[in-house]
């Protein structure tokens, strides 16, 4: 064979399924970023559509090993629909640990349920379907009951579909109107551009231990390119069949004509792939599969997330990629820029300048939240109050608040319920211990608004900037997850109650946002005024964290990190904190 010819590891082209060497062209990177997101935004369903060949069983099995990776011991992947329902149910009760299953699918659905229904961490379970355009309409629509399934408004099924594009118009169908509507984003895998093509050529033949030949000379990956279509399997199919037409002939480097002669030999497996056919889905159902919105920019896997090819197909290309030089018009309008941008520091200094001088009040109150629509017409028994409020909001710290003093019988404010208030002061200061030794505040706070999660900082800064402006307390969490990237997500307040934080989120119309309980956190310092806080505050900042504060009484305040659902999450927190000196405790909000 050819490897010996070529002095190879392996086949460079082999059309075998290997996580080892799978190519994350930019179509796959964003595809693997909707898969983690949905995942992390607990999406009951989700959608991945691609032609033949296109690398989804890949992408699938990539997946199942991140999530046992990072100890998700409820995954299931059906590889192929002619289990039926029944054999999908079989699947999960094996996997869950029920024995005997019996064959009835009724009962053994009703056991699947139970169990759900005894689990006390709520736990997902991860139902990874491949080839989801072979199942019938009989099988989505019991698949549609199960994932509806809830427990104390817990839904603990997750579904990923992958499969063909004609899925998507199965899924469009009257008998799965239901189904389609439940699914809120869908991702399709586009074909490979020329670039991509070429990429991924040399990142086979380096997985496979070349080192410079074979050879594919420009106009021999063109050709390649077009007779391929830019579908993976199908590059596959054409490169091995060169090679061993190469090693025959005991040529170095790949010429054209090579591939022409390839072409003939797979002919078969290339009807229908030329270029006319395009790349992105049909008429009607682009909107269908692209990223919603409100994924940011469409989830930047360029910073994050670095495909093994990106440095190691640079050592195998023969020639340097040069910039095309940058036009007079693109210089003169970066010069524009500047001039526009040097002005509005001039005239933001100016306005900072006369507010301290003719007023006297701190420079940083201009950077403050404006004062919420609920109390800006405030009668004047809460006005003092208000103005308290707005002079403390000119620190830079985000302050949650605890009410302190009784309100009288059907008096609130909005700005109560939103930072989860009380109306009597709290009977004893300072965490009580558990017999789990996690700390607990006299009065327990565990619910949160969680609005979204950014892949981007400075995506969470411009949310938290434009909740600030509607009067709301929000802060950053940073959550560190693995090969799964870091997220950034934006939380607001913190709630006694389930109920208080649906109010807030019916008040301000947060139709995006999600009541998540984050009982733990990792709590740095107890201060008796905002000045000490702000010192340790303006520390953790230095050192990227993002801490606020919960006010518990008149002069004291609790310096917080973090905003979790697993104490495990916490814990790991606080551990990172201890390396770099700085202590914490483990507490329940």
């Amino acid at each position: 064979m050819y490897k010996d010819f070529y002095r190879l590891q392996n086949e460079p082209f082999s059309t075998h399924p290997n996580t080892g060497t799978f190519f994350i062209s930019q179509t796959h990177k964003e595809a693997w970023y909707y898969l983690l997101f949905g995942i992390d935004t607990q999406e009951p369903f989700l959608v991945l559509t691609g032609e033949y060949g296109m690398g989804k069983t890949l992408l699938c099995l990539r997946l199942v090993k991140l999530l046992k990776d990072k100890g998700t011991p409820r995954v299931e992947y059906i590889p192929t629909s002619n289990e039926g329902f029944g054999g999908i149910l079989r699947r999960i009760a094996t996997s869950m640990g029920i024995s005997p299953v019996p064959e009835d699918e009724e009962i053994l659905q009703d056991m699947i349920y139970d169990r759900f229904r005894a689990d006390t961490e709520d736990s997902r379970f991860y139902l990874i379907i491949d080839d989801a355009h072979e199942l019938d309409t009989a099988i989505l629509t019991k698949l549609k009951y199960l994932s509806t399934f809830s427990h104390n408004e817990f839904f603990p099924v997750v579904m990923i579909f992958v499969g063909h594009p004609s899925f998507l118009q199965d899924l469009r169908t009257p008998a799965l109107s239901s189904l389609n509507q439940r699914i809120k984003r869908r991702y399709h895998l586009a074909r490979f551009s020329l670039d991509d093509t070429k990429n991924y050529i040399y990142f086979r033949l380096l997985k496979s231990g070349a080192t410079g030949v074979p050879s594919f000379p420009e106009e021999t990956i063109e050709r390649i390119f077009e007779y391929s279509g830019g579908v993976p399997r199908l590059i596959n199919n054409i490169c091995d069949t060169c090679l061993l037409i190469g090693a025959s002939k005991q040529l170095t480097s790949i010429p054209p004509a090579v591939v022409d002669e390839a072409k003939s030999l797979v002919e078969g497996s290339l009807a229908g792939t030329k270029l006319e056919v395009e790349s992105e889905p049909a008429d009607g159902m682009r909107n269908a599969i692209s990223f919603s919105e409100d994924l940011p920019e469409r989830i930047a896997p360029k910073q994050n997330f670095v495909s093994p090819a990106q440095t190691e197909v640079e050592e195998y290309q023969p020639e340097t990629i040069t910039k095309p030089p940058i036009s007079a018009f693109r210089k003169n309008l970066k010069f524009a820029a500047k001039v526009v941008l040097a002005i509005i520091l001039l005239m933001l200094c100016y306005t900072l300048l006369s507010e301290y001088f003719t007023n006297g009040s701190s420079i940083l109150s201009v950077f403050s939240p404006s004062t919420p629509p609920a109390l800006q017409n405030a009668p004047p028994s809460q006005s003092g109050k208000a103005a308290s409020q707005a002079d403390r909001s000119s620190v830079e710290i985000p302050i949650l608040r605890e009410e302190l003093t009784s309100k009288p019988s059907g008096e609130t404010s909005v700005q109560t319920a939103q930072t989860g208030a009380m109306t009597s002061a709290p009977s004893d200061i300072g965490p009580k211990s558990n017999a789990a030794g996690v700390g607990e505040s006299a009065l327990l706070h565990p619910y949160s608004l969680r609005t979204s999660s950014y892949q981007q900082q400075s995506r969470a800064f411009k949310e938290i900037s434009e909740l600030k402006q509607l009067g709301l307390t929000p802060y950053l969490v940073k959550a560190e997850l693995g090969d799964m990237g870091t997220l950034w997500r934006v939380y607001i307040g913190f709630y006694a109650t389930e109920e208080e934080a649906q109010r807030i989120k019916a008040t301000y119309k947060l139709a995006n946002a999600s009541v998540q309980k984050t009982d733990y956190a990792c709590q740095v310092g107890e201060f008796s005024n905002e000045t000490d806080s702000l010192n340790m505050f303006e520390k953790l900042k230095q050192a990227g964290y993002f801490p606020y504060a919960i006010q518990t009484e008149r002069n004291r305040f609790r310096l917080f990190l973090g905003a979790f659902e697993k104490m495990a999450e916490a814990e790991a927190l606080q551990r990172e904190l201890q390396k770099r000196g700085t202590k914490s405790q483990v507490v329940r909000r």
